[in-house]
């Protein structure tokens, strides 16, 4: 009797749950995220996909804290959720110390420069014919521009793509060596996003956002890995 009470609890969360669900798409279909992540919360069961829609609220809030808080927790339950692991790389590049010096800027900034460089190169092509010849020295010019911010947005997205990462999953000591008896000169904080500059044996040396670099236990860390 206990046991079938207990299915029925359970049945009768499932589908307040999926109630739940389908209001938080819907509030968030109509952009409005503060009510969706209220509704994705009151889901009892927290699956990756609810974690990962509640991150996607607070990025479109402009929380990216909480955001990548809640695409974290997606990564946890499913490593191999694509989009998930895209946009915990996409939310914050300045964990990677190249992207950060060679683009400091959000990457929505990068992709509207790359839609505009080559929006230009099309309209250009196209009304070059009409464009008188003391012009188009001025054309010429403007697609050199053009072409160069094509292939440096490229590069920065070949470079961003192929970022070898890994999250802390409590809080760990960064070594001066590989080895935990090396001198303790970094501490990382649970969910912390870590930059993979060297692989060892048992150890990998790692960087954070503000540049502290240490040899961390690979047991310590989960390697999101490139899909």
């Amino acid at each position: 009797m206990k046991k079938t009470i207990s299915i029925f609890f359970i049945i009768i969360l499932s589908v307040f749950s999926f109630c739940d669900f389908d209001k938080g798409i819907d509030f968030y279909k109509n952009a409005d995220y503060e009510n969706s992540i209220i509704e994705f919360e009151k889901v009892n069961i927290k699956t990756d996909n609810i974690y990962y829609n509640i991150g996607n609220a607070h990025f479109r809030l402009g929380n990216t804290t909480k955001a990548l808080k809640n695409y974290i927790n997606a990564f946890y339950k499913n490593p191999g959720m694509k989009d998930n692991l895209k946009n915990i790389k996409f939310i914050d590049n300045t964990f990677n110390p190249i992207i950060s010096y060679l683009f400091p800027f959000n990457m929505d900034i990068l992709f509207i420069l790359l839609y505009l460089s080559i929006l230009n190169v099309i309209v250009s092509l196209y009304f070059k014919n009409y464009m008188l010849q003391n012009k188009k020295v001025l054309l010429y010019i403007g697609n050199i521009i053009a072409f160069t911010l094509i292939i440096y947005c490229f590069s920065i997205l070949i470079i961003h793509s192929n970022l070898n990462i890994a999250i802390s999953n409590s809080d760990i000591k960064g070594y001066s060596s590989p080895s935990d008896k090396g001198k303790g000169i970094a501490q990382f904080s649970v969910n912390t996003i870590l930059y993979i500059e060297e692989y060892g044996t048992n150890y990998l040396k790692v960087k954070d956002s503000s540049g502290v670099s240490g040899w961390v236990n690979k047991d310590k860390v989960v390697i999101v890995e490139n899909n």
